[in-house]
């Protein structure tokens, strides 16, 4: 099963994923689109998140390895546009100043951002 930044369920993932078998949830680390979270006062990643998944699943999942994945970004204005849109930012703006189209707008060449993440690969306990 392939969780990549959506809600999770521990029971219902164990209930479909058979002893053995294999869940991998994919989650931000801190330093995912940094840049982007600082010039457009975007939603923080939560502290600790890898810990706390972690211990989400522990009760059915044993936690059998984990590895970064991050590489650099090149966003144009449309390209932030769309990376707002999609996550829950898109909500929160709107609901607070909508200062992050103005900021977008002030970013005439876009902006250099890297994506990071942390790929979790869990094994369901017999």
């Amino acid at each position: 099963l392939l969780n990549i930044f959506a809600p999770r369920s521990p029971s219902e993932f164990a209930r479909i994923v058979c002893p053995g078998g294999v869940l991998v949830v994919v989650i931000p680390t801190a330093e995912h689109l940094h840049e982007a979270r600082a010039a457009l006062r975007l939603l923080a990643i939560e502290e600790e998140k890898e810990a706390h998944v972690t211990a989400q699943f522990a009760d059915a999942f044993t936690l059998a390895e984990a590895r970064t994945l991050a590489y650099d970004l090149a966003l144009t204005q449309a390209d932030l546009r769309d990376l707002v849109t999609m996550t829950p930012n898109a909500w929160h703006a709107r609901r607070r100043d909508e200062h992050t189209p103005n900021a977008i707008d002030a970013l005439p060449g876009g902006l250099h951002v890297r994506a990071a993440f942390r790929l979790l690969r869990f094994i369901r306990q017999l």
